[in-house]
Parts: C-alpha cells; structure tokens; sequence
C-alpha cells in the first residue's frame, strides 16, 4: 500500500469507535471471496491483531482460488483463529451458485455465533448481510473495489449500484480501507459519513458501533460510515 496508516489510525481506544476489553473477547467473523492481493492481505493483517488482542476470530474465504501460496498462508493462519478458517466456493460473477454458497456462510456463522461480521469485498459483504443466522451481530462492509469499477450510466453500473443502495440497510456500520475508496463509494451509495482517516476493528465493542443503528454518528478519525 502506498499511503502508510498514520500512528493515530492504529489507536483505536481514541477513535472511540472500539473499546478493548481483555475480560470480554467477541467473537468476529470475516467474509471475502478470493485469499489473492491486497484485500486478502488486508483481512490477514486485521485478523491476526484482533486474535493478538484476545478475541475469538474466524474467516470464511473462497475454495477454488488462491491456488497453493492461499492454502500455506491460510495453513499458518488457522492456529491463531479460535473459529477456525473456512473454505466455500464463491463465484465472482452473480450466479445460482451464490445461493448455495449463502447457504453454507449462513451454517457456520449460526455456529460462530459472531458478534461482528466483518464483509470485505462486493461479493463478501453481500453474505454477510444476506446471512440471517447471526441477528445479534454487528454487520460491517469494508469495500475493495468490486461494484465500484462498474461505469456509471451503463446497464452493470446501474444495476451494482442498486444492489449496493439496497443492502445498505442491511449494513450497521461501514469502513474504509483508504479515503480514495471512501470518496469513491459514498456518492454511489449515499452513506453518511462520519470523518475521514483510517481505521481498524481489532477490538470493536459492538456497543459502540451500534451508535450507527440508533442513529448517531461515531466520533473518530478513522473512515467509518454509518449504513442507515
């Protein structure tokens, strides 16, 4: 990444967002398609500092990508994930794949029992929030890219942004990875933001981060949106 988070945006005690608490770990769930690139690299990074921290994590990650360098990373990262890693075929496109593949996320997340589930990507977030199997959890999208490459005015456009617009109200709280990509998604989904910067939820309280349902903004620096 070219931009290098700056010392405050890893304080996430002072963004008031999160509130770390050793007697009380949660239990959090990340959801992407493909373990390739920066994303990838992204949910590794975040998701070895939140089982640093004490929490319970786990990962649902695609099965038909990533080829061998996926499955040795995911091999060293499996033992410090209390919930374990998960494999499930997740197309890219839209297709009737994705009902079974809902089917499967929404399984092992009744049995994560997560307080967060954290969705990274378009196709990630979307099963996370189509998942009814955790109504307690917090639901949180960090987009990559994804929907937000499609043109606007073209017929793909139209219909991802649509998509993007309807699940919003599925979306408790939404965080960006980089202000370019927060710049880039909040016109085309008309979420509130609350400030710009960067952000991390290796210790979110989901106490906190439902401010965003009752309707009040997070007080931060970090780049976080709320989705109703």
């Amino acid at each position: 990444m070219a931009d290098r988070w700056p010392a405050a945006a890893l304080d996430v005690e002072s963004a008031e967002i999160v509130r770390p608490s050793a007697a009380s770990p949660l239990n959090i769930v990340h959801v992407l398609r493909a373990p390739l690139g920066g994303l990838f690299r992204h949910v590794v990074d975040l998701a070895e500092g939140q089982a640093a921290r004490g929490h319970q994590v786990g990962l649902i990650v695609d099965s038909t990508t990533g080829g061998s360098r996926a499955e040795a990373a995911l091999t060293a990262l499996a033992p410090r994930l209390a919930l374990g890693v998960q494999r499930v075929a997740i197309g890219r496109e839209l297709g009737p794949s994705d009902l079974a593949a809902l089917r499967r996320v929404a399984g092992w997340v009744r049995q994560a029992a997560p307080d967060v589930l954290h969705g990274h990507g378009a196709k990630g977030a979307a099963l996370t929030r189509l998942t009814l199997r955790a109504p307690q959890a917090i639901r949180v999208y960090t987009p990559h890219g994804g929907s937000l490459v499609y043109r606007p005015g073209t017929i793909a456009g139209g219909f991802y942004r649509t998509l993007e617009w309807l699940l919003k109200w599925r979306t408790d709280l939404f965080l960006f990875e980089s202000t370019y990509i927060a710049n880039l998604f909040a016109p085309k989904s008309a979420v509130r933001p609350a400030s710009y910067g960067w952000c991390t939820t290796a210790s979110a309280r989901p106490s906190s981060l439902r401010s965003c349902r009752a309707g009040t903004q997070p007080t931060s620096s970090a780049s976080a949106s709320c989705g109703r």
